[in-house]
């Protein structure tokens, strides 16, 4: 017979203060009388909680809730800047950075037009955009969780060296080499698996979700339960390399032909529009006929891989990315694409979601892996 895995003391008072601490979080501002009675937890756990919580730093207790009954209770807040990270997402032509809270939420933005090259001067230039933020926003060293560098290539699993990065041609490429100019914890990280970080973040109630990354190039990643699966081999979720046309299609720069990173990449709807994506869009809003046109094929060929993962997997599916951003301009006609490609009579519209990161998910989700870590063993 099995035998039930047995959960020690010290597990059952680590789980206790993280719902506590998530709880926190997710209504902000609490009485300890909330918590016993919304969490079903003891008083004196929910006390002891509580006063680790405020000596740690991330909870405030100065504040009082107005009872008109009697004593006004404390007000225990969670304080979302007491921990900070910085995501940085590095591509074509541009390097930006991000700051994120505890909250998960995006404080500030800063972007450097910069092409990309693995030389001194690009390299120097990441730290430099690092140092603009921490110095804009006075950040202590030990307020600062990490940085975490998201490239467009495939990273080992121990994010050490770029498995694969042909689309900028700096496979090899090393940990050390992005983060020589970093002066805090850092790491490499495959730019949709942070993307797919925020989307688990922002949708922690779906247990599997495929979320596909729309931009300059493109890549998806499947979460189930609490873990991002990467394959055997660190490339699960390559869908920019499925085929979504013949053998007569495109060429990739993969060097096939029919790849969906071909005819869905957002350069494919920006090249219309002078490299403007939201002029593009625009011309959508606008009721521009040609660009309607456009949008309409270029859907018709995201369908197709969306209705092979919904085959493949069954789950929910996130579009998101530079493209995802727009997508409620355009989520009615692809969900009728996708639609007439189910065998199954299938509705998109119980499956297929828009994402909630809209500005540099890339970036915020390589600062979020440090915010989640950080929560998890708090």
């Amino acid at each position: 017979m099995k035998k039930e895995k047995t959960i020690s003391i010290s597990e059952i008072k680590h789980n206790n203060r993280r719902m506590i601490l998530e709880y926190l979080r997710k209504r902000h501002t609490l009485s300890r009388t909330d918590i016993v009675y919304d969490l079903h937890i003891s008083f004196p756990t929910v006390i002891q909680n509580l006063q680790y919580l405020t000596e740690l730093g991330v909870v405030d207790d100065s504040k009082r809730i107005s009872n008109t009954g009697g004593r006004n209770a404390v007000a225990y807040t969670f304080l979302q800047n007491a921990k900070l990270a910085i995501g940085v997402d590095v591509a074509e032509f541009r390097i930006k950075a991000v700051l994120v809270n505890l909250a998960g939420e995006v404080v500030d933005i800063i972007r450097r037009d910069k092409k990309f090259c693995m030389e001194d001067d690009y390299l120097r230039e990441i730290g430099r955009v690092v140092d603009e933020m921490v110095e804009k926003h006075q950040i202590s060293a030990d307020r600062l969780l990490g940085v975490g560098i998201a490239v467009p290539g495939i990273v080992d699993e121990e994010g050490e060296y770029v498995v694969y990065g042909g689309t900028m041609n700096f496979t090899g490429a090393r940990k050390e080499q992005f983060t020589r100019y970093i002066k805090y914890p850092s790491r490499l990280l495959h730019d949709v698996y942070a993307a797919g970080c925020a989307e688990a973040w922002g949708n922690p109630e779906d247990d599997n979700v495929f979320y596909i990354m729309l931009n300059n190039t493109i890549g998806g990643s499947f979460r189930t339960g609490d873990s991002l699966y990467v394959g055997d081999t660190g490339k699960s979720g390559e869908i920019g390399h499925t085929m979504v046309e013949t053998h007569e299609g495109r060429t990739c720069y993969c060097g096939r032909r029919g790849c969906l990173e071909v005819y869905c990449n957002a350069v494919q709807l920006a090249k219309h529009t002078d490299g403007k994506l939201d002029t593009f869009f625009d011309g959508i809003r606008n009721g521009d006929s040609r660009m309607e046109e456009i949008l309409d094929e270029y859907l018709r060929y995201l369908a197709v891989a969306i209705n092979n993962v919904r085959l493949l997997f069954n789950c929910k599916i996130v579009v998101g990315g530079y493209v995802g951003a727009y997508m409620e301009l355009f989520k009615e006609k692809l969900i009728e694409h996708v639609n007439g490609l189910n065998p199954f009579g299938e509705d998109a519209a119980e499956y297929l979601l828009s994402c909630k990161y809209k500005v540099e998910s890339t970036a915020a989700g390589a600062g979020i892996v440090f915010i989640d870590e950080y929560l998890y063993n708090i």
